[in-house]
């Protein structure tokens, strides 16, 4: 499966823009710091997230994952900020663990907008959690 890798400074490529709407698990390489908008918007087909063992994954940005079929999400101790609206409207999406260590700081506005999860383990770290981070998890209980 082929991504488009972005070059953010003179030698490293280290985001992903862009998914192909088929990728059923993505696999984050150990060198991938963000995710950019829309990166896996509408990925239909996508079911599962898988951070590598090293993974220095730090930044999911806007509607990263929106609208995709994800179902488990394994948040990398790495990731400091989920930006506003990166998993909107991921209607399957069942299970959120942030991996023990996180020093996730923001979770953004709408970031979960209508998941179904019932549970989320919020680090002590996060500092900023936005208004409407968690609007329409109806099933949220804890």
């Amino acid at each position: 499966m082929n991504f488009l890798l972005y070059k953010s400074d003179q030698s490293n490529f280290d985001t992903i823009v862009f998914a192909p709407r088929s990728v059923e698990v993505f696999n984050v390489p150990p060198f991938i710091k963000k995710i950019t908008p829309f990166a896996f918007f509408n990925c239909n087909n996508l079911s599962e997230v898988i951070p590598s063992k090293n993974t220095v994954l730090n930044t999911i940005e806007e509607y990263g994952f929106a609208g995709s079929s994800l179902k488990n999400l394994i948040v990398p101790q790495s990731v400091i900020k989920i930006e506003d609206c990166s998993f909107f409207n991921c209607y399957n999406l069942e299970s959120v663990l942030f991996e023990d260590g996180s020093i996730a700081e923001r979770i953004g506005k709408f970031a979960f907008y209508n998941c179904k999860f019932n549970y989320i383990n919020i680090p002590e770290s996060v500092e900023e959690l936005d208004d409407g981070a968690f609007c329409e998890c109806i099933n949220l209980t804890s």
